[in-house]
């Protein structure tokens, strides 16, 4: 989409006052921090959100769009026997 700048999500995301449109998104990343913050504040432009984890969105002035169709939690490992 013009104007909007993918931001490759590794490890925790805290973001504010950003007056620009974002998009948040997983594809291409290997890491997975199950224990980071992931954080979206005062953003002034639209919010576009592709399977990633997200603790907080507050204050967006724009438009919001959040696909998100797996778990994004660390769920283990299973074993019946």
């Amino acid at each position: 989409m013009p104007g909007h700048r993918p931001a490759r999500l590794l490890v925790g995301l805290d973001v504010s006052e950003v007056h620009a449109n974002l998009v948040v998104t997983r594809a291409d990343s290997q890491n997975r921090d199950y224990d980071g913050k992931f954080r979206i504040r005062e953003l002034h432009g639209s919010l576009t959100v592709d399977n990633a984890p997200l603790d907080l969105i507050d204050s967006i002035h724009g438009n919001v769009n959040i696909a998100s169709t797996t778990e994004l939690a660390n769920t283990g490992t299973q074993h019946e026997g």
